[in-house]
């Protein structure tokens, strides 16, 4: 104690720069670890985004989302969502439109955030309700029925409002489904409880 002490009266200035510094680090760490924890709160959001499909032609994609909780990991977040688009194919033969009607689960995973931006990764399976109303037999029946598939993004979530309650979600998603295989850029927004 008495080194601590003769340390004090030789370099008064360094342990008051110290203290000085830790007084106003350990708010700042508490406050960003405040504002990540937001950043972790359930959500529900929209999207709209434009797919370029595979041996079809390009299309509008429109959806919704809910982050519905964390898996083990309060950065390992759950989403649930819903995507429809409709287009028409460029295969030989190709008549009418179809539709993709899709229900997803993903994995996401938010590793971090810098200020008001934290991206993200996520892995996910799809169920693929497809509709069309081809004419030729064999064109209606690559685009009809329920395909399974699997979703692969890549994206950021940006906050808004500094309570962190609203914000922008934009991001790359790759989709690869039985005929409905696709790459989406997607813009939207979003809404944290």
């Amino acid at each position: 104690m008495a080194n601590l002490l003769d340390i004090a009266r030789r370099r008064p200035l360094s342990i008051a720069a110290r203290l000085l510094t830790i007084l106003i680090v350990l708010p700042t760490l508490a406050v960003a670890q405040d504002a990540d924890q937001r950043r972790l709160r359930p959500a529900v959001g929209v999207h709209l985004g434009y797919a370029s499909i595979d041996k079809a032609k390009g299309s509008l994609e429109v959806g919704a989302f809910a982050d519905v909780g964390s898996y083990r990991y309060e950065r390992l977040r759950m989403i649930v969502g819903v995507d429809y688009l409709s287009s028409t194919s460029t295969r030989p033969n190709a008549d009418g439109e179809f539709s993709d009607l899709t229900l997803s689960g993903d994995l996401r995973w938010k590793p971090f955030a810098v200020r008001s931006v934290a991206p993200f990764v996520a892995v996910g399976l799809g169920l693929h309700f497809r509709n069309n109303d081809a004419s030729d037999p064999d064109i209606a029946d690559i685009y009809d029925g329920l395909a399974v598939g699997y979703n692969l993004s890549l994206g950021s979530m940006i906050d808004f409002t500094p309570d962190g309650r609203t914000g922008a979600v934009v991001d790359l998603r790759r989709v690869a489904a039985q005929n409905v295989s696709r790459s989406s850029f997607r813009v939207g927004a979003f809404y944290r409880f």
